[in-house]
């Protein structure tokens, strides 16, 4: 393999992470109440919200 197809799959997998990390943050919000986690969450869900109306 040549090193633009690594680099194209290395940013693939960072994307992927991203998205773990953006779901895992939303999922510990809404299951534990009280947390800094579920601000952070209902403002990414807030935003998202806002940027689909």
């Amino acid at each position: 393999m040549s090193s633009g197809t690594n680099k194209g799959v290395g940013s693939l997998l960072a994307g992927c992470v991203a998205c773990f990390l953006v779901v895992g943050l939303v999922f510990t919000g809404f299951y534990e109440n009280g947390t800094p986690d579920t601000v952070l969450a209902k403002q990414i869900h807030h935003e998202a919200q806002s940027m689909q109306s």
